[in-house]
């Protein structure tokens, strides 16, 4: 495991990144992972950190330090990505803002601050 972050209502459920690179979804009620998210890019991609959106926590986003854009998938519907948005320098960390805006810091220190709508994906 790389990263792991609690699901911020559910106890048993938390997600998590590991060096295979896809994020995953785990109940551990069932000691057992219950949904991953594979990447679907040639080269691998690999996830270093997943967070839960505080204003609606069935959605989460993954982030990696390569060159990878941010995706952010629904866990109650699919494995389609909802969003996937990035500057293409990679991301050194992200947090959700209380209202669902995401801040991210790319490997090489600048940070973006990004507004999530139905369709589109505002800086």
């Amino acid at each position: 495991m790389m990263f792991l972050e609690w699901h911020p209502f559910l106890p048993a459920i938390l997600a998590s990144t590991c060096d295979i690179g896809d994020p995953k979804i785990w109940d551990l009620r069932e000691n057992s992972w219950k949904m991953r998210y594979q990447q679907d890019d040639k080269r691998k991609c690999i996830c270093s950190e997943v967070h839960w959106n505080p204003s609606n926590p069935w959605m989460l986003a993954a982030a990696s330090k390569d060159s990878f854009p941010m995706k952010i998938w629904d866990t109650r519907h699919s494995q389609e990505v909802l969003f996937e948005f990035g500057t293409g320098k990679g991301v050194a960390s992200f947090s959700w803002s209380p209202c669902g805006q995401i801040i991210t810091t790319d490997v090489d220190g600048a940070s973006d601050c990004w507004k999530l709508d139905k369709k589109w994906v505002y800086t």
